[in-house]
């Protein structure tokens, strides 16, 4: 019986082709590897920007409320008539606009 070389030919060949898949596959696993990490990061870091932005939203609106509140208040008290009678009752005199003084000025 003779030896059949064929099959110490094949084993080489698939040796050879797995110590060349071998590196393929490490770098690829590899690669895979850190674009899964790096999804991993930015979808976190997404999500905190995410809260940060609603928290900062809340903010402005609770602020944009207070503003609307005040300025209210604030034409509320402005009105001229609530601001006479103010005057009148701290012991104010209105101001007679048809009268003029003209007060003259020491040349010195």
């Amino acid at each position: 019986m003779k030896h059949i070389p064929m099959y110490e030919e094949s084993s080489e060949k698939s040796l050879q082709l797995f110590s060349f898949v071998q590196p393929i596959f490490i770098v690829t696993f590899m690669l895979a590897i850190i674009f899964v990490s790096t999804l991993i990061i930015v979808r976190n870091k997404c999500i905190t920007v995410g809260y940060e932005i609603s928290e900062l939203s809340q903010e402005l609106e609770s602020s944009s409320l207070v503003a609307e509140r005040l300025s209210l208040e604030y034409s509320k008290v402005a009105r001229n008539e609530i601001l006479i009678k103010k005057g009148l009752k701290a012991g104010f005199a209105l101001i007679d606009t048809g009268r003029v003084f003209y007060v003259q000025r020491d040349k010195n």
